[in-house]
């Protein structure tokens, strides 16, 4: 499936495939979720948020396991859905991003943030370190865990 024939808020930003299944998952930059073959649809921000137009357009989707997956917006605002534990954001520490979040992934119990200057997030898990104070000529768009 796709999106070819709706009328859209926003453009496509972002796809996920569901961890088990066979399904995938589109994400719009205004939070609209669009899910497809096997994927189960969980919620979206046009449905839990009729009408409300957000403060910074939603970034990135990333999937908390088969039945859950979060969204995150520019400012580091996260919404969750489905079984995708909610552990915090940065609107809710009063915290302003110096550069935009643009990604996120899941981490410990939760989740990191990234920010285009390198500054990192952590929300359900230990912060071990961003480049936020040094930040590289280039905007940081992804960030990777590793076990060990």
């Amino acid at each position: 499936g796709d999106v070819s024939d709706l009328n859209l808020a926003g453009p496509i930003i972002a796809g996920a495939v569901n961890p088990v299944g066979d399904g995938y998952r589109m994400l719009g930059t205004d939070g609209g979720v669009f899910s497809f073959g096997t994927d189960r649809f969980l919620g979206s921000i046009p449905q839990i948020l009729p009408g409300v137009t957000l403060n910074c357009p939603i970034a990135g989707m990333v999937a908390s396991g088969p039945d859950g997956y979060w969204l995150v917006g520019c400012d580091g605002g996260v919404f969750a859905f489905g079984d995708a534990p909610f552990v915090g954001s940065l609107p809710g520490l009063g915290v302003v991003p110096v550069a935009p979040v643009n990604a996120m992934v899941p981490y410990g119990a939760g989740y990191l943030l990234i920010a285009g200057d390198g500054g990192v997030f952590a929300f359900g898990g230990p912060f071990l370190g961003s480049l936020g104070d040094n930040p590289p000529t280039s905007p940081i768009t992804a960030i990777a865990t590793v076990n060990g």
